[in-house]
Protein backbone atom coordinates (compact mmCIF):
# COMPACT_ATOMS: atom_id res chain seq x y z
CA UNK A 1 0.00 0.00 0.00
CA UNK A 2 2.93 2.13 0.83
CA UNK A 3 4.52 1.84 -2.56
CA UNK A 4 1.31 2.58 -4.24
CA UNK A 5 1.09 5.78 -2.30
CA UNK A 6 5.01 6.90 -2.79
CA UNK A 7 4.37 6.10 -7.02
CA UNK A 8 1.38 8.20 -6.96
CA UNK A 9 2.64 10.93 -4.72
CA UNK A 10 5.37 11.09 -7.27
CA UNK A 11 3.31 10.52 -10.08
CA UNK A 12 1.27 13.95 -8.94
CA UNK A 13 4.91 15.80 -8.16
CA UNK A 14 5.78 15.18 -11.62
CA UNK A 15 3.21 16.59 -13.43
CA UNK A 16 4.04 19.38 -11.27
CA UNK A 17 7.30 19.73 -12.20
CA UNK A 18 6.28 19.32 -15.59
CA UNK A 19 4.00 22.16 -15.56
CA UNK A 20 6.25 24.06 -14.20
CA UNK A 21 8.54 23.81 -16.88
CA UNK A 22 6.36 24.55 -19.34
CA UNK A 23 5.15 28.02 -17.73
CA UNK A 24 8.82 28.62 -16.98
CA UNK A 25 9.79 28.77 -19.98
CA UNK A 26 7.08 30.18 -22.11
CA UNK A 27 7.64 32.99 -19.25
CA UNK A 28 11.14 33.56 -20.15
CA UNK A 29 10.43 33.65 -23.67
CA UNK A 30 7.64 36.34 -23.15
CA UNK A 31 10.13 38.40 -21.29
CA UNK A 32 13.27 37.91 -23.63
CA UNK A 33 10.95 38.47 -26.70
CA UNK A 34 9.97 42.05 -25.20
CA UNK A 35 13.32 43.64 -26.18
CA UNK A 36 14.48 47.31 -25.62
CA UNK A 37 11.18 49.32 -24.67
CA UNK A 38 10.32 52.51 -26.59
CA UNK A 39 10.18 55.84 -24.89
CA UNK A 40 7.26 57.11 -26.65
CA UNK A 41 7.41 61.35 -27.03
CA UNK A 42 5.38 63.34 -24.39
CA UNK A 43 5.48 60.73 -21.78
CA UNK A 44 4.59 60.41 -18.25
CA UNK A 45 7.53 58.96 -16.35
CA UNK A 46 4.84 57.02 -12.97
CA UNK A 47 6.34 55.53 -9.99
CA UNK A 48 3.82 53.42 -8.49
CA UNK A 49 5.25 53.20 -4.36
CA UNK A 50 2.71 50.15 -3.64
CA UNK A 51 5.77 48.14 -1.41
CA UNK A 52 8.75 48.20 0.45
CA UNK A 53 11.68 50.68 -0.91
CA UNK A 54 14.85 48.69 -0.34
CA UNK A 55 18.24 49.54 -1.10
CA UNK A 56 19.36 47.90 -4.16
CA UNK A 57 16.87 46.51 -6.93
CA UNK A 58 17.64 43.70 -9.51
CA UNK A 59 18.78 44.66 -13.00
CA UNK A 60 17.11 41.99 -14.86
CA UNK A 61 13.77 41.89 -16.47
CA UNK A 62 12.96 38.48 -15.40
CA UNK A 63 12.89 39.84 -11.77
CA UNK A 64 10.03 41.84 -12.47
CA UNK A 65 7.52 39.12 -12.32
CA UNK A 66 6.80 36.90 -8.82
CA UNK A 67 6.26 33.23 -10.01
CA UNK A 68 4.52 32.45 -6.46
CA UNK A 69 1.94 35.48 -6.66
CA UNK A 70 1.64 35.86 -10.43
CA UNK A 71 1.97 38.93 -10.57
CA UNK A 72 4.77 41.90 -10.91
CA UNK A 73 7.10 41.98 -8.17
CA UNK A 74 6.71 45.84 -6.61
CA UNK A 75 9.91 45.78 -4.88
CA UNK A 76 11.48 49.33 -5.41
CA UNK A 77 15.34 49.56 -5.27
CA UNK A 78 16.56 53.00 -4.46
CA UNK A 79 19.30 52.50 -7.28
CA UNK A 80 16.54 51.89 -9.53
CA UNK A 81 14.65 55.17 -8.82
CA UNK A 82 17.98 57.04 -8.61
CA UNK A 83 18.70 55.57 -12.51
CA UNK A 84 15.16 56.50 -13.49
CA UNK A 85 14.91 60.35 -12.39
CA UNK A 86 18.50 60.99 -13.21
CA UNK A 87 17.72 59.73 -16.84
CA UNK A 88 14.13 61.71 -16.81
CA UNK A 89 15.65 65.09 -16.02
CA UNK A 90 17.49 65.26 -19.28
CA UNK A 91 15.00 63.23 -21.30
CA UNK A 92 13.36 65.69 -23.77
CA UNK A 93 10.83 62.50 -24.18
CA UNK A 94 9.31 62.82 -20.43
CA UNK A 95 6.95 65.61 -19.97
CA UNK A 96 6.16 64.55 -16.45
CA UNK A 97 6.23 62.27 -13.53
CA UNK A 98 3.06 61.12 -11.93
CA UNK A 99 3.51 59.45 -8.25
CA UNK A 100 0.75 57.25 -6.87
CA UNK A 101 0.98 55.90 -3.41
CA UNK A 102 -0.79 52.49 -2.27
CA UNK A 103 1.64 50.38 0.47
CA UNK A 104 5.06 52.58 1.26
CA UNK A 105 7.01 50.79 3.40
CA UNK A 106 10.23 52.13 4.32
CA UNK A 107 12.62 53.49 6.96
CA UNK A 108 13.12 57.03 8.01
CA UNK A 109 16.25 57.42 6.29
CA UNK A 110 15.45 55.52 2.93
CA UNK A 111 12.16 57.96 3.07
CA UNK A 112 14.60 61.21 3.50
CA UNK A 113 16.57 59.60 0.67
CA UNK A 114 13.80 58.96 -1.79
CA UNK A 115 12.21 62.74 -1.11
CA UNK A 116 15.81 64.29 -2.14
CA UNK A 117 16.08 62.36 -5.50
CA UNK A 118 12.41 64.08 -5.92
CA UNK A 119 13.36 67.29 -4.99
CA UNK A 120 16.31 67.14 -7.17
CA UNK A 121 14.38 66.54 -10.21
CA UNK A 122 12.09 69.40 -9.16
CA UNK A 123 14.96 72.09 -8.75
CA UNK A 124 16.90 70.55 -11.80
CA UNK A 125 14.25 70.38 -14.68
CA UNK A 126 10.73 72.54 -15.31
CA UNK A 127 8.92 69.23 -15.21
CA UNK A 128 5.52 69.25 -13.37
CA UNK A 129 5.20 66.22 -10.42
CA UNK A 130 2.18 64.95 -9.67
CA UNK A 131 1.32 63.14 -6.70
CA UNK A 132 -2.26 61.29 -6.20
CA UNK A 133 -3.40 58.84 -3.68
CA UNK A 134 -6.73 57.49 -2.36
CA UNK A 135 -5.35 57.43 0.91
CA UNK A 136 -1.61 59.26 2.32
CA UNK A 137 -0.33 57.81 5.05
CA UNK A 138 2.39 59.93 6.81
CA UNK A 139 5.12 58.35 4.99
CA UNK A 140 3.77 58.69 1.62
CA UNK A 141 2.59 62.39 2.64
CA UNK A 142 6.08 63.23 3.49
CA UNK A 143 7.13 61.93 -0.18
CA UNK A 144 3.95 63.04 -1.82
CA UNK A 145 4.04 67.08 -0.48
CA UNK A 146 7.57 67.81 -2.80
CA UNK A 147 5.29 67.23 -5.59
CA UNK A 148 3.99 70.26 -7.89
CA UNK A 149 0.76 69.16 -6.83
CA UNK A 150 -0.97 66.89 -4.66
CA UNK A 151 -4.21 65.15 -5.24
CA UNK A 152 -6.34 63.69 -3.34
CA UNK A 153 -9.25 61.29 -4.12
CA UNK A 154 -12.86 63.18 -3.00
CA UNK A 155 -13.56 60.60 -0.26
CA UNK A 156 -9.85 60.11 0.83
CA UNK A 157 -7.98 60.85 3.75
CA UNK A 158 -4.49 61.73 4.59
CA UNK A 159 -3.25 59.72 8.12
CA UNK A 160 -1.67 62.88 9.64
CA UNK A 161 -1.28 62.14 13.55
CA UNK A 162 2.40 62.25 14.88
CA UNK A 163 4.43 59.63 16.00
CA UNK A 164 3.80 57.01 18.94
CA UNK A 165 5.24 53.75 20.29
CA UNK A 166 2.61 51.77 21.81
CA UNK A 167 5.01 49.18 23.66
CA UNK A 168 3.32 45.65 25.02
CA UNK A 169 4.82 44.36 28.49
CA UNK A 170 4.63 40.69 29.29
CA UNK A 171 6.14 40.17 32.68
CA UNK A 172 2.61 39.25 34.67
CA UNK A 173 1.59 37.26 31.47
CA UNK A 174 4.79 35.16 31.73
CA UNK A 175 4.47 35.29 35.82
CA UNK A 176 0.62 33.52 35.42
CA UNK A 177 1.74 30.81 32.91
CA UNK A 178 4.76 30.02 34.69
CA UNK A 179 7.60 31.41 32.27
CA UNK A 180 10.54 33.32 33.77
CA UNK A 181 12.58 35.47 31.45
CA UNK A 182 16.48 35.24 32.62
CA UNK A 183 17.55 38.74 31.50
CA UNK A 184 21.49 39.68 31.55
CA UNK A 185 22.49 43.05 29.90
CA UNK A 186 25.59 45.35 30.80
CA UNK A 187 25.89 46.45 34.16
CA UNK A 188 25.01 50.23 33.37
CA UNK A 189 23.03 49.43 30.04
CA UNK A 190 19.73 51.20 31.21
CA UNK A 191 18.84 52.20 27.90
CA UNK A 192 19.38 48.74 26.38
CA UNK A 193 15.65 48.11 26.47
CA UNK A 194 14.81 45.76 24.13
CA UNK A 195 14.44 43.21 27.22
CA UNK A 196 12.37 45.45 29.30
CA UNK A 197 8.82 43.94 28.20
CA UNK A 198 9.64 40.46 29.19
CA UNK A 199 10.85 41.91 33.28
CA UNK A 200 8.18 44.81 33.65
CA UNK A 201 4.99 45.99 33.59
CA UNK A 202 5.52 49.68 31.86
CA UNK A 203 8.46 51.29 30.27
CA UNK A 204 11.30 52.75 32.20
CA UNK A 205 12.10 56.40 32.57
CA UNK A 206 15.31 56.12 30.59
CA UNK A 207 14.02 54.44 27.61
CA UNK A 208 10.59 57.13 27.96
CA UNK A 209 13.12 59.67 27.81
CA UNK A 210 15.44 57.83 24.47
CA UNK A 211 12.28 57.45 22.93
CA UNK A 212 11.33 61.17 23.33
CA UNK A 213 14.01 62.41 22.25
CA UNK A 214 14.40 60.56 19.27
CA UNK A 215 10.64 61.08 18.11
CA UNK A 216 11.08 64.49 19.32
CA UNK A 217 14.04 65.32 16.39
CA UNK A 218 12.26 62.72 13.81
CA UNK A 219 8.94 64.14 14.23
CA UNK A 220 10.29 68.15 13.92
CA UNK A 221 12.63 67.30 10.86
CA UNK A 222 9.59 65.76 9.33
CA UNK A 223 7.41 68.74 10.11
CA UNK A 224 10.32 71.40 8.79
CA UNK A 225 10.41 69.48 5.46
CA UNK A 226 6.96 69.04 4.90
CA UNK A 227 6.18 72.85 5.94
CA UNK A 228 8.93 73.97 3.70
CA UNK A 229 7.64 72.21 0.51
CA UNK A 230 3.60 73.43 1.03
CA UNK A 231 4.99 76.99 2.10
CA UNK A 232 3.40 76.49 5.55
CA UNK A 233 4.87 76.83 9.30
CA UNK A 234 5.91 74.09 11.16
CA UNK A 235 4.00 75.24 13.90
CA UNK A 236 0.71 74.79 11.17
CA UNK A 237 1.71 71.24 10.72
CA UNK A 238 1.65 70.60 14.81
CA UNK A 239 -1.70 72.31 14.78
CA UNK A 240 -3.37 70.04 12.33
CA UNK A 241 -2.07 67.13 14.17
CA UNK A 242 -3.30 68.05 17.37
CA UNK A 243 -6.52 68.85 16.21
CA UNK A 244 -7.00 66.10 14.31
CA UNK A 245 -7.78 68.74 11.71
CA UNK A 246 -7.82 66.28 8.56
CA UNK A 247 -10.33 63.85 9.38
CA UNK A 248 -11.98 65.11 5.96
CA UNK A 249 -10.68 65.85 2.37
CA UNK A 250 -12.42 69.56 2.74
CA UNK A 251 -10.29 69.55 5.49
CA UNK A 252 -7.18 68.61 4.40
CA UNK A 253 -7.81 70.67 0.55
CA UNK A 254 -8.58 74.02 3.21
CA UNK A 255 -5.52 73.13 5.67
CA UNK A 256 -3.65 73.54 2.76
CA UNK A 257 -2.06 70.06 2.05
CA UNK A 258 -3.88 69.31 -0.62
CA UNK A 259 -3.97 70.94 -3.95
CA UNK A 260 -7.20 69.59 -4.95
CA UNK A 261 -9.53 66.91 -4.67
CA UNK A 262 -9.87 64.85 -7.74
CA UNK A 263 -10.72 61.76 -9.20
CA UNK A 264 -8.13 59.34 -11.26
CA UNK A 265 -9.95 60.51 -14.41
CA UNK A 266 -9.42 64.43 -13.48
CA UNK A 267 -6.35 63.81 -12.71
CA UNK A 268 -5.36 62.59 -15.94
CA UNK A 269 -7.28 65.36 -17.32
CA UNK A 270 -4.56 67.54 -15.67
CA UNK A 271 -1.41 65.04 -17.35
CA UNK A 272 -3.64 65.47 -21.04
CA UNK A 273 -2.44 69.48 -20.52
CA UNK A 274 1.10 68.60 -19.02
CA UNK A 275 1.52 66.08 -22.24
CA UNK A 276 -0.28 67.91 -24.78
CA UNK A 277 -1.74 64.38 -25.39
CA UNK A 278 -5.74 65.11 -27.26
CA UNK A 279 -7.41 62.59 -24.95
CA UNK A 280 -7.02 60.76 -21.72
CA UNK A 281 -5.67 57.14 -24.05
CA UNK A 282 -3.42 59.00 -25.70
CA UNK A 283 -1.50 59.86 -22.66
CA UNK A 284 2.04 57.68 -22.90
CA UNK A 285 2.58 55.95 -19.32
CA UNK A 286 5.87 54.26 -18.86
CA UNK A 287 6.39 52.41 -15.65
CA UNK A 288 9.79 53.46 -13.88
CA UNK A 289 11.51 49.82 -13.96
CA UNK A 290 10.43 50.05 -17.59
CA UNK A 291 12.12 53.09 -18.72
CA UNK A 292 15.02 51.99 -17.00
CA UNK A 293 15.70 48.97 -19.35
CA UNK A 294 15.71 51.29 -22.26
CA UNK A 295 18.12 53.64 -20.98
CA UNK A 296 21.77 52.47 -22.57
CA UNK A 297 23.92 51.70 -20.00
CA UNK A 298 27.29 53.89 -19.67
CA UNK A 299 30.45 51.84 -20.42
CA UNK A 300 33.13 52.99 -17.61
CA UNK A 301 36.28 51.87 -18.43
CA UNK A 302 38.24 53.90 -15.30
CA UNK A 303 40.96 51.04 -13.41
CA UNK A 304 40.40 52.82 -10.37
CA UNK A 305 37.05 51.77 -8.24
CA UNK A 306 35.38 52.26 -5.44
CA UNK A 307 33.82 49.24 -3.63
CA UNK A 308 30.48 49.75 -2.23
CA UNK A 309 29.71 46.98 0.26
CA UNK A 310 26.24 46.49 1.05
CA UNK A 311 25.34 45.58 5.14
CA UNK A 312 22.08 45.31 5.39
CA UNK A 313 19.37 43.36 7.78
CA UNK A 314 20.28 41.67 10.82
CA UNK A 315 23.82 41.01 11.80
CA UNK A 316 24.28 37.06 11.67
CA UNK A 317 26.96 34.40 11.83
CA UNK A 318 28.11 32.48 8.38
CA UNK A 319 26.19 33.25 5.10
CA UNK A 320 23.87 36.37 4.40
CA UNK A 321 22.25 37.35 1.61
CA UNK A 322 20.53 41.15 0.52
CA UNK A 323 18.26 40.93 3.28
CA UNK A 324 21.01 39.47 6.29
CA UNK A 325 24.25 40.53 6.95
CA UNK A 326 26.18 37.18 7.26
CA UNK A 327 29.72 37.76 9.03
CA UNK A 328 31.16 35.12 6.49
CA UNK A 329 29.59 37.12 3.27
CA UNK A 330 30.44 40.53 4.58
CA UNK A 331 34.04 39.42 5.55
CA UNK A 332 34.65 38.12 2.42
CA UNK A 333 33.33 41.31 0.30
CA UNK A 334 35.41 43.72 2.16
CA UNK A 335 38.44 41.30 2.38
CA UNK A 336 38.15 40.89 -1.11
CA UNK A 337 38.12 44.99 -2.17
CA UNK A 338 40.50 45.47 0.49
CA UNK A 339 43.19 43.17 -1.74
CA UNK A 340 42.15 43.98 -4.61
CA UNK A 341 44.47 46.85 -6.26
CA UNK A 342 42.35 48.25 -8.59
CA UNK A 343 40.03 49.13 -5.82
CA UNK A 344 41.26 52.69 -4.03
CA UNK A 345 38.41 53.06 -1.41
CA UNK A 346 35.97 51.54 0.34
CA UNK A 347 32.31 52.52 0.93
CA UNK A 348 30.35 49.97 3.54
CA UNK A 349 26.70 50.91 3.59
CA UNK A 350 24.93 49.72 6.93
CA UNK A 351 21.33 49.68 7.14
CA UNK A 352 20.99 47.50 10.33
CA UNK A 353 19.80 47.85 13.78
CA UNK A 354 22.57 45.08 15.04
CA UNK A 355 22.40 41.05 15.96
CA UNK A 356 25.25 38.84 17.25
CA UNK A 357 27.79 40.60 18.82
CA UNK A 358 30.16 37.71 17.88
CA UNK A 359 29.33 38.01 14.35
CA UNK A 360 29.67 41.88 14.54
CA UNK A 361 33.15 41.68 15.92
CA UNK A 362 34.26 39.32 13.02
CA UNK A 363 32.82 42.23 10.57
CA UNK A 364 34.73 44.53 12.49
CA UNK A 365 38.03 42.72 12.28
CA UNK A 366 37.98 42.84 8.65
CA UNK A 367 36.67 46.44 8.74
CA UNK A 368 40.04 47.69 10.89
CA UNK A 369 42.50 45.67 8.55
CA UNK A 370 40.63 47.56 5.41
CA UNK A 371 41.32 51.14 7.21
CA UNK A 372 44.40 50.26 7.54
CA UNK A 373 45.06 49.29 3.44
CA UNK A 374 42.80 51.92 1.69
CA UNK A 375 40.07 54.62 2.55
CA UNK A 376 37.26 53.21 4.35
CA UNK A 377 34.15 54.98 4.84
CA UNK A 378 30.40 54.27 6.46
CA UNK A 379 27.45 55.41 4.93
CA UNK A 380 24.54 54.66 7.82
CA UNK A 381 20.96 54.60 6.20
CA UNK A 382 18.26 53.88 8.21
CA UNK A 383 19.69 52.30 11.15
CA UNK A 384 23.45 51.43 12.19
CA UNK A 385 22.83 51.11 15.92
CA UNK A 386 24.38 48.26 17.75
CA UNK A 387 26.17 46.05 15.97
CA UNK A 388 25.27 48.46 12.82
CA UNK A 389 27.20 50.71 15.39
CA UNK A 390 29.95 47.60 16.00
CA UNK A 391 31.10 47.15 11.98
CA UNK A 392 31.06 51.00 11.58
CA UNK A 393 33.41 52.46 14.40
CA UNK A 394 36.83 51.80 12.37
CA UNK A 395 35.38 54.13 9.53
CA UNK A 396 37.76 56.84 8.79
CA UNK A 397 34.80 59.31 8.36
CA UNK A 398 31.07 58.26 9.24
CA UNK A 399 28.29 59.67 7.03
CA UNK A 400 24.84 59.58 8.55
CA UNK A 401 21.53 61.18 7.58
CA UNK A 402 19.81 63.11 9.86
CA UNK A 403 17.41 60.92 10.90
CA UNK A 404 19.30 57.70 10.96
CA UNK A 405 18.93 56.15 13.58
CA UNK A 406 22.12 55.11 15.65
CA UNK A 407 24.38 54.25 18.37
CA UNK A 408 22.68 51.75 20.64
CA UNK A 409 26.13 50.76 22.50
CA UNK A 410 25.11 48.03 24.68
CA UNK A 411 24.71 43.89 24.85
CA UNK A 412 22.36 41.97 26.07
CA UNK A 413 20.86 38.26 26.39
CA UNK A 414 18.24 36.29 27.25
CA UNK A 415 16.79 32.63 28.20
CA UNK A 416 13.62 31.61 28.86
CA UNK A 417 12.76 29.35 31.91
CA UNK A 418 10.18 27.36 32.98
CA UNK A 419 10.21 25.67 36.17
CA UNK A 420 6.90 26.35 37.27
CA UNK A 421 5.25 25.58 34.23
CA UNK A 422 6.21 22.44 33.21
CA UNK A 423 6.78 21.40 37.39
CA UNK A 424 3.99 23.12 39.33
CA UNK A 425 1.31 23.39 36.54
CA UNK A 426 2.06 20.73 34.09
CA UNK A 427 3.12 18.12 36.69
CA UNK A 428 6.59 16.95 34.35
CA UNK A 429 9.48 16.39 36.62
CA UNK A 430 13.39 16.40 35.12
CA UNK A 431 16.48 14.18 36.60
CA UNK A 432 19.89 15.28 35.53
CA UNK A 433 23.31 13.56 35.32
CA UNK A 434 26.15 15.68 34.11
CA UNK A 435 29.60 16.14 34.22
CA UNK A 436 30.45 19.65 35.13
CA UNK A 437 28.40 21.97 36.79
CA UNK A 438 27.80 24.09 33.66
CA UNK A 439 26.80 21.18 31.58
CA UNK A 440 22.43 21.99 31.86
CA UNK A 441 23.36 25.88 31.37
CA UNK A 442 20.01 27.17 30.04
CA UNK A 443 17.72 24.09 30.77
CA UNK A 444 13.91 24.52 30.29
CA UNK A 445 12.92 22.97 33.45
CA UNK A 446 15.27 25.42 35.86
CA UNK A 447 16.01 28.68 36.73
CA UNK A 448 19.23 30.08 36.37
CA UNK A 449 21.15 29.65 39.69
CA UNK A 450 23.27 32.70 41.14
CA UNK A 451 26.66 31.38 40.01
CA UNK A 452 25.39 30.99 36.55
CA UNK A 453 23.94 34.75 36.77
CA UNK A 454 27.65 35.74 37.63
CA UNK A 455 29.30 33.83 34.94
CA UNK A 456 26.43 35.10 32.13
CA UNK A 457 26.74 38.75 33.76
CA UNK A 458 30.61 38.55 33.67
CA UNK A 459 30.50 37.82 29.63
CA UNK A 460 27.86 40.31 28.96
CA UNK A 461 30.01 42.92 30.86
CA UNK A 462 32.93 41.89 28.82
CA UNK A 463 31.75 42.21 25.69
CA UNK A 464 30.27 45.86 26.58
CA UNK A 465 34.04 46.84 27.79
CA UNK A 466 35.05 45.38 24.29
CA UNK A 467 32.26 47.38 22.58
CA UNK A 468 33.37 50.30 24.33
CA UNK A 469 36.89 50.37 23.78
CA UNK A 470 36.41 49.46 19.80
CA UNK A 471 34.20 52.46 19.46
CA UNK A 472 36.77 54.57 21.35
CA UNK A 473 39.99 53.04 19.10
CA UNK A 474 38.11 53.69 16.05
CA UNK A 475 36.58 57.37 17.19
CA UNK A 476 39.46 58.50 18.65
CA UNK A 477 37.57 59.45 21.63
CA UNK A 478 37.95 58.43 25.61
CA UNK A 479 36.08 55.11 26.76
CA UNK A 480 34.71 56.88 29.96
CA UNK A 481 32.89 59.15 27.26
CA UNK A 482 31.81 56.73 25.08
CA UNK A 483 30.08 55.12 28.05
CA UNK A 484 28.29 58.33 29.37
CA UNK A 485 26.45 58.31 25.50
CA UNK A 486 26.46 54.58 25.31
CA UNK A 487 24.35 52.50 27.93
CA UNK A 488 22.16 51.08 24.53
CA UNK A 489 20.98 54.19 23.92
CA UNK A 490 19.83 55.29 20.48
CA UNK A 491 20.58 58.56 18.53
CA UNK A 492 19.20 59.99 15.29
CA UNK A 493 22.02 60.63 12.93
CA UNK A 494 22.44 64.57 13.66
CA UNK A 495 22.69 64.15 17.19
CA UNK A 496 25.48 61.60 16.78
CA UNK A 497 27.15 63.75 14.74
CA UNK A 498 27.22 66.62 17.59
CA UNK A 499 28.59 63.68 19.77
CA UNK A 500 30.95 62.30 17.72
CA UNK A 501 29.81 59.01 16.58
CA UNK A 502 29.48 60.00 12.95
CA UNK A 503 31.03 62.94 10.95
CA UNK A 504 29.34 64.27 8.35
CA UNK A 505 25.31 64.16 7.42
CA UNK A 506 24.12 62.81 3.63
CA UNK A 507 23.75 60.08 2.15
CA UNK A 508 25.46 57.08 -0.15
CA UNK A 509 26.07 59.36 -3.06
CA UNK A 510 27.77 61.74 -0.63
CA UNK A 511 29.79 58.79 1.04
CA UNK A 512 30.87 57.69 -2.16
CA UNK A 513 32.32 61.56 -3.31
CA UNK A 514 33.92 61.53 0.08
CA UNK A 515 35.61 58.40 -0.17
CA UNK A 516 36.85 59.48 -3.86
CA UNK A 517 38.54 62.79 -2.47
CA UNK A 518 40.30 60.85 0.11
CA UNK A 519 41.83 58.14 -2.72
CA UNK A 520 42.49 61.69 -4.64
CA UNK A 521 40.55 59.69 -7.51
CA UNK A 522 38.82 62.30 -10.05
CA UNK A 523 37.48 59.25 -12.68
CA UNK A 524 36.59 56.13 -10.97
CA UNK A 525 34.11 52.81 -11.24
CA UNK A 526 31.38 52.20 -8.35
CA UNK A 527 31.48 48.31 -8.30
CA UNK A 528 28.84 46.89 -5.80
CA UNK A 529 28.51 43.46 -3.43
CA UNK A 530 27.78 41.33 -1.97
CA UNK A 531 25.96 39.74 -5.18
CA UNK A 532 22.25 40.47 -5.46
CA UNK A 533 19.95 37.07 -6.84
CA UNK A 534 18.88 37.51 -10.35
CA UNK A 535 15.32 36.99 -10.90
CA UNK A 536 16.08 33.22 -12.12
CA UNK A 537 17.64 32.54 -8.82
CA UNK A 538 15.15 33.94 -6.72
CA UNK A 539 12.51 32.01 -8.75
CA UNK A 540 14.57 28.59 -7.91
CA UNK A 541 14.48 30.17 -4.15
CA UNK A 542 10.88 30.24 -4.14
CA UNK A 543 11.02 26.31 -4.86
CA UNK A 544 12.57 26.01 -1.19
CA UNK A 545 9.46 25.47 1.51
CA UNK A 546 10.21 27.86 4.08
CA UNK A 547 10.62 30.48 1.49
CA UNK A 548 7.24 29.79 -0.01
CA UNK A 549 5.86 30.45 3.38
CA UNK A 550 7.91 33.29 3.81
CA UNK A 551 6.59 35.33 0.66
CA UNK A 552 2.66 34.18 1.67
CA UNK A 553 3.28 35.35 4.88
CA UNK A 554 4.80 39.27 3.40
CA UNK A 555 2.07 38.73 0.84
CA UNK A 556 -0.88 38.27 3.46
CA UNK A 557 0.57 40.38 6.31
CA UNK A 558 1.98 43.22 4.26
CA UNK A 559 3.64 45.24 6.70
CA UNK A 560 2.28 43.55 10.11
CA UNK A 561 5.03 40.64 8.75
CA UNK A 562 7.46 42.50 10.48
CA UNK A 563 6.43 41.58 13.80
CA UNK A 564 6.29 38.10 13.45
CA UNK A 565 9.62 38.44 11.75
CA UNK A 566 10.86 40.12 14.77
CA UNK A 567 9.48 36.50 17.26
CA UNK A 568 11.50 34.42 15.41
CA UNK A 569 14.80 36.74 15.69
CA UNK A 570 13.98 36.51 19.28
CA UNK A 571 14.62 32.41 19.24
CA UNK A 572 18.26 33.20 18.93
CA UNK A 573 19.00 36.06 21.49
CA UNK A 574 20.13 33.42 24.00
CA UNK A 575 23.49 34.53 23.09
CA UNK A 576 24.80 37.67 23.37
CA UNK A 577 23.51 40.23 21.34
CA UNK A 578 24.43 43.85 20.02
CA UNK A 579 20.65 44.70 19.19
CA UNK A 580 18.65 47.71 18.88
CA UNK A 581 15.92 47.87 20.85
CA UNK A 582 13.22 48.88 18.00
CA UNK A 583 12.94 48.87 14.71
CA UNK A 584 10.74 51.80 14.01
CA UNK A 585 8.00 51.88 11.75
CA UNK A 586 6.05 55.30 10.79
CA UNK A 587 2.71 54.75 9.17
Amino acid sequence: MKSVFKIFLAFILAGFAFLFLIFLFFGIISILSDGKPEVKAHSVLTINFNSEIVERGIDDSFSSFDFLTQSNSSVIGMDDLKKALKAAKEDDNIDAIMLEYSGLMAGPSTLKDVRAMIEEFKIESDKPIYSYSEVYTQKSYYLASVSDSVFLQPSGLIELSGLSANVAYYKDMFGKIGIKPEIIRGSNNKFKSAVEPYIENEMSESNRLQLETLFGDLWSEYKSEIAASRKMKSSMIQAITDSFAVQSPNSALASGLVDDLRFEDEVRKSLMQATSAKSEDKINFIDFKTYNRSLDNAINTSKNRIAVIYAVGDIMGGRGDENTIGSETTMKAIRKARLDKKVKAIVLRVSSPGGSALASDVIWREMKLAKEAKPLVVSMGDYAASGGYYISAPADTIVAQSNTITGSIGIFMTLFTAEELVQDKMGIHYDVVKTSEFADLGALNRSLNENEKRKLQGMVDEGYGRFLSLVAEGRGLDSLYVDSIGQGRVWTGRRAIELGLADLEGNLDYAIDIAAGMAKLDKYKVITSPKIQTGIEKLMSTLNASSVKEDVLKEELGEYYHYIETLQKMKTWDAPQARMEYELIMN
